[in-house]
């Protein structure tokens, strides 16, 4: 599945859902200080989440996904393999 623009189709991907919008906000501020190169986005309709939004990364990135979600995991859900 290709997202917005991003990640090969290829790519297996994992998902960090949030409670809200300032949450996903603000993961996505702070997974983007650590390097990851995955994107907000819409959530897929398999995982359910309550401001609608999902963090997107490749599989690849992985360890630094869980590293970044263990600092900023408040409002947070996942990693979700997808």
């Amino acid at each position: 599945m290709k997202l917005f623009g991003g990640p090969k189709s290829t790519d297996m991907m994992l998902y960090v859902t949030f409670d809200t919008t300032t949450d996903a906000l603000s993961f996505k501020a702070h997974a983007t200080s650590c390097g990851l190169e995955g994107k907000l986005g819409m959530t897929p309709r398999t995982l359910s989440a309550d401001c609608g939004m999902a963090w997107a990364e490749p599989e690849r990135n992985e360890q630094l996904l869980v590293e970044a979600f263990r600092e900023e995991g408040e409002g947070c859900h996942g990693p979700h393999r997808v």
